[in-house]
């Protein structure tokens, strides 16, 4: 499967909730446990970059972006 997909998924997600992008991918990568060190060039960027731990994606979105993710390994 393309990327596009998921990245299809990752631009449409942020518009639910009015968040960015950036929130969305850094969020998903929390709930996994993983350590991600997003780059900031500014404190402003590092205070956007916090966004991310401020908002809660539901079941059904994790579940959407866990499936696009796998089939993009694939």
């Amino acid at each position: 499967m393309p990327p596009s997909r998921l990245v299809g998924l990752l631009r449409e997600l942020p518009e639910v909730r009015d968040r960015s992008r950036c929130h969305v991918a850094l969020h998903w990568l929390i709930q996994k446990n993983v350590v991600s060190v997003p780059g900031a060039k500014s404190s402003a960027q590092a205070r956007h970059n916090t966004g991310a731990l401020s908002f809660a994606r539901s079941s059904s979105e994790i579940k959407d972006i866990e499936r696009e993710a796998a089939a993009w390994r694939e």
